[in-house]
């Protein structure tokens, strides 16, 4: 029964934790992850592309540098966990995407919402047994690792009109005028 109890809080501890991750890089890195929800939107199979030729290379490098002699484990964690974060802001863009598609009225107000319902999409689906762990949680990874390489090759930022669109807030973020953001809102509405 006690390993039952250990599964189940496990699950529920990443249930919390990814989501709260994805608003916390949404926090930290806005930009970097508008642009990755805006390649995973427009390219979706170039991120997964790019997304394997970066964390295939990225994974064999790390475990290897950490299964070096005592000196080098340090290294190939910190490797890893660099890895891992800068995939994660790449994931936090497709939830950001994922979330767009099921808006709700009170996004405007509050676009990091997209963000949070997207996170909690992909975590759920990616509990499914076999599915959700060999398919749905590691095309995230290599879809997010994907979109944030492209991001970093794409500076340019996203049309606020299309990111308005799916959930974003892009638009609150550019430099347009008062006036023409008011009119954005109204016209979601």
């Amino acid at each position: 029964m006690a390993d039952v109890f250990s599964v189940v809080f496990i699950i529920l501890g990443f249930w919390v934790a990814l989501p709260a991750l994805c608003l916390t890089l949404r926090a930290f890195w806005p930009g970097a992850l508008e642009r990755s929800r805006a390649q995973t939107a427009e390219h979706p199979w170039r991120c997964v592309f790019v997304g394997l030729g970066v964390l295939l290379p990225g994974v064999f490098v790390s475990v290897f540098v950490a299964s070096q002699p005592a000196a080098a484990k340090p290294i190939g964690l910190l490797l890893f966990a660099g890895l891992f974060l800068y995939t994660f802001v790449g994931v936090s863009g497709l939830v950001t995407h994922l979330g767009g598609g099921l808006r709700s009225p009170s996004d405007e107000a509050r676009p990091w919402l997209a963000t949070l319902r997207g996170a909690l999409c992909l975590v759920m689906s990616a509990t499914i047994p076999f599915v959700g762990w060999f398919l749905i949680c590691p095309a995230a990874l290599v879809i997010g690792a994907g979109a944030m390489t492209l991001s970093l090759f794409n500076r340019a930022e996203p049309d606020p009109r299309a990111a308005a669109s799916a959930g974003s807030d892009a638009a609150f973020m550019s430099a347009a005028p008062q006036a023409e953001k008011l009119e954005m809102v109204q016209a979601r509405a």
